[in-house]
């Protein structure tokens, strides 16, 4: 008789359950399912070799010799949901080994036989004989005293998880070819809701109890679905590192507590650094909420400085505005008044008319853009993330500031770079990094004793960035202030908010890029912005 012994799995077979029922037979633990009156219904190849039977044996329907004396109060135990302990059981042989077992009942595993219990063992010591056991039990018992004591010291809130079911699972993947397991995920979902059932928590410490509001520490022991109840893709990426043989995976987690709290979380996992009978991941959460609400709160505080800055801005434009809104609508005025008279002339010149028209169409456009653009930067609104061409931000930036520039004397020399690859970001808020560096080198040169009046604006590609200079003919930025200049509330102007540059700096960092300033070779101020290209900004 096969050693290796068939169980009904529920109809119709998923992808979950049949790698499940794989794993079970193929596991490297010993793995025994009991019925509701004890006996085995199944075991595996590693359960044969435990306890020294051959595939000659009969062990269908089969109780161990001491199966009624240990299992009834892991039966009993279960009532509770889970079971974890130190067994000692006789070989076929009569010869004592120490096993070390962790139980549980089938419920809510996908694809499983209801009202069973799985059986999952380890040797926990070599075999025991008479006179050594009691010492060695001594012994195992100290040794899992200390751990537990360590566990529940450690000054964070700790889960030791099982995960050793889906080690054979990830085997057989890589076996078959699988190596993208993000986007065989996304196209076997069901693996991930198993993985939540099938890793189970064997023990946590008190922290890990107070962050979840449960009543005691058995509410959190078994699947690791309560986990992940906010958030199922962290389930995925914990899956994910651990397929690709990382060590560790951080992230941040939403977690909902027992008493319905919704909690940001650092979320930490440690898998084994090599291979060992017990699969033991150990997870780790730190209680970020806090900190993340003081984010927030940050951010908001950032968003209503850059609010007030754009409209400071447009402020200090305003002369240079109200002469871009006069040019269209005198065109407007103009091209009425003639339209007027070339159809009063009889005959009508109409072709002269509906040319008049026209350009009082062509005008009124160009005015309503320009109020729509003086809208969008005055505008208080959430940040709204799309693909943006930094080119157009520049020429759209441009349009806003070319007429203070010539109100200024100041000759604006623009050079960008074509086919640019796109990156995510708002754009009103990179306009407004493009305008506040104009107007910080424009008033460079207004500050300076200089004979050339130049600002060069430039885009290029390099090194897996697009980079944004903007370069001035002023005086230049002295060597004692470089640490200092994007610092919040500092200016060298005695009239300045000192908000400008740091505005463009936040605004740079939540689009995943960097910003920096140094004095040019010949003098002038050079500021540079470096947006990385698929890296994956994160936009807030």
């Amino acid at each position: 008789m096969d050693a290796v012994h068939s169980i009904e799995f529920a109809e119709p077979a998923t992808e979950a359950s049949n790698i499940w029922k794989l794993a079970l037979e193929k596991s490297f633990e010993s793995v025994v399912i009991y019925d509701a009156r004890g006996h085995v219904a199944f075991w595996n190849e590693a359960a044969s070799r435990l306890y020294g039977f051959s595939s000659a044996d009969a062990v269908n329907g089969f109780s161990l010799p001491t199966a009624l004396e240990n299992v009834t109060p892991v039966f009993e135990a279960l009532r509770e949901g889970r079971w974890e302990g130190s067994i000692t059981r006789l070989r076929k042989d009569g010869a004592a080994i120490r096993v070390k077992v962790r139980a549980e009942t089938f419920a809510n595993r996908p694809g499983s036989p209801p009202n069973m219990v799985v059986e999952y063992g380890v040797l926990a010591d070599e075999p025991l004989t008479d006179h050594a056991t009691a010492d060695r039990i001594r012994k195992l018992e100290a040794s899992e005293d200390r751990y537990k004591l360590l566990l529940d010291n450690l000054p964070v809130a700790l889960w030791q998880v099982d995960a050793s079911m889906m080690k054979d699972i990830f085997y057989d993947l890589k076996d078959g070819g699988v190596s993208d397991f993000t986007r065989y995920l996304k196209e076997n979902p069901d693996l991930v809701e198993m993985a939540c059932d099938a890793v189970t928590v064997t023990s946590t410490n008190s922290l890990a109890t107070e962050l979840f509001g449960a009543p005691g520490s058995e509410r959190l022991l078994g699947p690791v679905r309560y986990i992940f109840e906010e958030d199922r893709e962290a389930a995925a990426n914990v899956m994910v590192a651990r397929f690709e043989g990382k060590g560790n995976h951080t992230q941040r987690l939403k977690i909902r507590t027992f008493d319905e709290r919704l909690l940001d979380v650092f979320f930490m996992v440690s898998y084994p650094h090599r291979s060992s009978v017990v699969d033991a991941t150990i997870l780790m959460m730190v209680d970020i909420t806090d900190r993340v609400r003081l984010e927030q709160q940050l951010r908001q505080i950032e968003a209503e400085f850059a609010h007030a800055s754009r409209v400071s801005t447009l402020g200090e434009m305003v002369s240079s505005i109200a002469h871009e809104v006069r040019q269209p609508l005198t065109v407007i005025l103009t091209d009425g008044e003639t339209s007027l008279r070339v159809m009063d002339k009889d005959p009508a010149n109409w072709p002269k008319a509906r040319q008049m028209v026209s350009r009082i169409v062509e005008s009124a456009e160009r005015a309503n853009e320009i109020i729509d653009m003086i809208k969008e930067m005055a505008s208080k609104q959430a940040p709204v993330t799309v693909a943006l061409d930094v080119n157009d931000v520049v020429r759209q930036a441009l349009r806003l500031i070319y007429n203070e520039s010539k109100s200024r004397s100041i000759e604006l020399q623009c050079r960008l770079s074509p086919d640019l690859p796109e990156i995510p970001g708002d754009a009103v808020q990179l306009e407004q990094v493009v305008v506040n560096l104009l107007m910080n080198a424009f008033q460079a040169i207004d500050g300076g004793s200089v004979t050339l009046r130049r600002v060069i604006i430039e885009t290029s590609f390099c090194d897996g960035s697009i980079i944004l200079t903007v370069e001035d003919s002023g005086p230049g930025v002295p060597p004692a202030i470089l640490d200092k200049i994007f610092n919040s509330f500092f200016s060298t102007k005695n009239s300045g908010m000192g908000m400008g540059l740091a505005i463009c700096r936040s605004i740079v960092d939540a689009h995943g890029g960097s910003i920096r300033a140094e004095s040019g070779n010949g003098g002038g101020g050079i500021f540079q912005v470096a947006f990385p290209v698929g890296a994956g900004q994160e936009h807030t």
